[in-house]
């Protein structure tokens, strides 16, 4: 209840048009359960990505879906890691159509989406994940077919480390939830 209630609220407040009543039942879902509420302020999220940044995919999604990986108390948006869990994502888009998330998408997502995220501190820097579970196991049912995202992710974080300039000079993030991220690969017994 509190979630539909916070989604449901956030789409009224971000109205700029006379509400209606026929306009506050569609904000409200209109007798929909959750899930439906939920993928309806999904694609207005999408839209307005695709908008804002002139763009075809569905970049807001994605960049929620990359929370849902988060290890700890969030990932950082810092040295790029959660720009790099996005984009080791696959998207239902052909290849050709996918285009790079980069921070200032992620700045974008935080004012337009912050109502599903959670800012939190691991002692040395901002980390963000999803504000609720529910929003976490729709973004990432685990599964056996998630192994292959996952270790699309890994490799992606492992990357990073490099291009760091190794674990020396890693993020304390990677440093303390690699092993997390690579143990996520192996199919769950």
């Amino acid at each position: 209840k509190f979630l539909y209630a916070r989604i449901a609220t956030s789409n009224l407040l971000r109205c700029v048009d006379e509400i209606t009543e026929k306009t506050f039942d569609a904000l409200l879902g209109n007798g929909q359960d959750i899930g439906d509420v939920f993928q309806q302020d999904l694609k207005m999220l999408d839209r307005a990505f695709q908008a804002h940044f002139k763009r075809i995919d569905r970049g807001a999604t994605r960049m929620l879906t990359a929370l849902a990986w988060a290890q700890g108390n969030g990932v950082p948006v810092r040295d790029g890691l959660w720009a790099a869990i996005a984009n080791a994502l696959p998207t239902p888009l052909a290849a050709s159509a996918l285009t790079e998330v980069k921070d200032e998408h992620i700045h974008w997502l935080l004012a337009e989406a912050g109502r599903y995220i959670l800012e939190d501190g691991d002692g040395e820097q901002a980390v963000y994940r999803l504000f609720h579970q529910s929003l976490i196991e729709h973004f990432h049912p685990y599964s056996e077919a998630e192994s292959g995202k996952a270790h699309a992710v890994a490799s992606a974080l492992d990357h990073v480390v490099g291009i760091q300039g190794g674990w020396r000079h890693a993020n304390p993030y990677l440093l303390r939830h690699m092993a997390a991220f690579w143990a996520a690969c192996r199919p769950q017994v």
